[in-house]
Parts: C-alpha cells; structure tokens; sequence
C-alpha cells in the first residue's frame, strides 16, 4: 500500500473518485472529463505591482465606472489591448512595409526623396484638416 503523503494532489483526488464512483463509470468518466478540462484551463498568477498614485486612481475609477468587475480585470483588458496592437503592428509589417520594401528593392528608382515624403505628410494633414 502506497503512503497517502507521498501522492500527489492529483493522486489523491483521482484514488478518492475512483474509489467513490467506481460504481458508475458513466458519471466517473464525466467528472474526470471535467476535470481534465479545468487543468487545461489557463492558470492564474499572482503578480504585485506598484502603480503610481494617478494610476491606481485611474484603475479604480475604471472598476467604479463597472467598465471591469476587478483590478485584475482591468490589467487583463490592458494586455489585450497591448496584444491587439501587436497584433496589428505585425498585420502592418506583413501587409504595408515588407511589400514597398521588396517593391524598393526591386526598382530603387521607385523610391522618392525625403523632401517629397516631408510634402506628401503635410499635404495629407491639409487633407484631414479640411474633412
């Protein structure tokens, strides 16, 4: 016989439902099934942080507002707004600067000079400007 302290959590728990429901397959299979699913759930970590006064303010006005349920909903909508940026920062890589940059390459008098760049810029702030 094994020694309970030298079982894992996990062990443990699966010796106590087999021992409990053995009887019934349907349901042990259910509830293992059920908890395999929460394993592969993504875990939580505990990280402290140090925010500056006008930052925790602004994090509490954010839960107070029922924007997010918790502070740590808030940092977690944070990081997906971080990722979704990335996201498009990679989108525009892919899709606007690696193709005029292979579009350069391939024709270097393609190219134009800084100082049609620097008019096309405030030519197009004009534009939005007047909109």
């Amino acid at each position: 016989m094994v020694d309970q302290g030298q079982l894992t959590h996990c062990q443990r728990v699966r010796r106590l439902l087999t021992t409990r429901f053995s009887q019934n397959p349907v349901l042990f299979a259910a509830i293992i099934g059920s908890a395999r699913r929460i394993a592969a759930m993504p875990q939580s970590a505990v990280l402290k942080i140090t925010l500056s006064e006008e930052d925790l303010d602004l994090v509490r006005r954010i839960v107070e507002s029922g924007e997010c349920r918790s502070e740590s909903d808030v940092i977690a909508a944070l990081l997906e707004d971080r990722r979704e940026l990335e996201r498009e920062r990679i989108r525009f890589e892919q899709e606007e600067v690696i193709p005029a940059l292979e579009e350069y390459l391939s024709d270097p008098s393609s190219a134009i000079s800084l100082d049609q760049v620097r008019q096309n810029i405030a030519e197009r702030r004009r534009q939005l400007k007047a909109n």
